[in-house]
């Protein structure tokens, strides 16, 4: 007897994709499978930063099944953003201990930035009840405190959105020495409520999810706005691809913009991918969002038009 099936496709202006189900095949002592990062790899396979105490990093194939897991013996107290650099090697924020990672695909520690533990002096106070600790914030201090994600850019400088506990922008040199923090607490240009993640897009330019003032601002590689996209429903992460930023919006919709900052297309819904955190992509344009509550925690919208 053939089982029937019904295709799931999503298609805004040129845009179409086909959501498959069940995608991800998690181990059956994965623990929780929150996913707060994507990353996709040359190799076409997925990195997922994952809070499972067990799993905290997976790597996965196209059809959901897991390559391979590393992290466990780093004690990570809550991964959060994952990037990969050209020669596939990965870092990894650690926001609750306030440290960053970089890491081999094997899972070897190559560099740690921050102390475990040691958070700067921003003001925050982490004894107050989210999300009411943010307001605690008084200064962009220096790395780190809470930190989000680190990123290369493709001129060679990192890039790092720091964070929870602070609202600052870090700009590293290819050698990771400090060259420039900006930033604050406030809704104004330039001042973030919580700086969630970050991306580049082909022009050279840096996108940053200031979640909380549900805004995304764009800056030039110097740190100088250049303009914002705001009234968002809960920005928590863009990619690039191509020419085209990819944001995730956390009410459950994917946004598509392009190089003049205009909205093209949209995936889904307000609600349609409820709790949304982590946006990645991989060399085919697929889609993966990871989600940090309820239902799914990793799922898969396969690009069927091939932009």
């Amino acid at each position: 007897m053939q089982e029937n099936t019904c295709r799931v496709l999503f298609q805004s202006g040129n845009f179409t994709y086909e959501l498959l189900h069940n995608w991800v095949k998690w181990p059956s002592d994965m623990g929780n499978a929150a996913v707060c990062g994507i990353a996709g790899t040359k190799e076409g396979t997925v990195l997922a930063a994952t809070r499972s105490k067990k799993y905290p990093i997976c790597e996965l194939n196209q059809q959901g099944n897991l390559i391979r897991s590393f992290g466990e013996n780093l004690g990570f107290a809550r991964t959060h953003g994952i990037s990969l650099e050209e020669d596939g090697t990965i870092w990894c924020c650690d926001d609750q201990s306030s440290v960053i990672y970089h890491l081999t695909r094997e899972g070897k520690v190559l560099r740690q930035l921050g102390e475990k533990g040691v958070f700067s002096d921003s003001g925050y106070d982490p004894t107050v009840r989210w999300p009411h600790d943010l307001y605690t914030n008084v200064r962009a201090a220096e790395p780190f405190n809470r930190p989000t994600k680190l990123m290369q850019s493709p001129w060679g400088d990192y890039y790092c959105t720091d964070g929870y506990g602070n609202t600052a922008i870090h700009r590293f040199d290819k050698d990771l020495n400090l060259l420039r923090t900006w930033g604050g607490p406030g809704n104004t240009p330039g001042k973030f409520r919580l700086p969630h993640n970050l991306a580049f897009d082909c022009k050279g330019r840096i996108w940053i999810c200031d979640r909380e003032n549900f805004r995304v601002q764009i800056f030039d590689r110097e740190g100088e706005y250049i303009t914002e996209l705001d009234r968002l429903g809960y920005p928590s992460e863009v990619c690039s691809y191509k020419e085209y930023i990819y944001l995730c919006e956390g009410d459950g919709q994917i946004s598509i913009y392009n190089m003049e900052f205009e909205q093209i297309a949209v995936i889904g819904y307000p609600g349609c991918f409820a709790r949304i955190h982590s946006i990645g992509m991989d060399r085919n344009g697929n889609i993966y969002l990871g989600r940090i509550e309820g239902g799914d925690s990793l799922f898969m919208l396969k690009n069927v038009n091939h932009i």
